[in-house]
């Protein structure tokens, strides 16, 4: 699961995957961030909790999967429950799944995208 759903994330990822003789699953690009417009969640845990079985190897953004990208990351949309249903779903997902390797990453976000103004409070 990418960052979000720019091609730097997504594509080329898979590309260099495929060059080094990795196979990269991806989830469809629909389920995925649109700018201002955050990734559809409940529609990417389906799609894990389908796909994961097909895989040797897992590498999840949890900033995707708690606030729905990295620009709603800056906001930040996703609070302590969904931070808690992230990891009770990767908490299930582990145990249903005992052998698969499993990476998970975060970034520390810097600025807000220059069109994002919030109020000073």
């Amino acid at each position: 699961m990418p960052l979000d759903g720019r091609p730097v994330c997504t594509s080329l990822p898979k590309q260099l995957g495929e060059l080094s003789g990795i196979k990269v699953i991806l989830q469809p690009i629909g389920f995925l961030d649109n700018y201002s417009k955050p990734a559809q969640l409940e529609k990417l845990y389906l799609w894990l909790r389908d796909s994961i079985s097909n895989a040797d190897y897992t590498l999840i953004s949890s900033d995707l999967l708690i606030h729905g990208g990295l620009l709603n990351l800056r906001l930040p949309l996703g609070g302590v429950s969904e931070q808690n249903n992230f990891l009770e779903i990767m908490s299930e997902l582990r145990d249903a799944n005992p052998k698969m390797k499993f990476a998970c990453f975060s970034i520390i976000p810097r600025l807000l995208v220059s069109d994002q103004l919030i109020p000073d409070s």
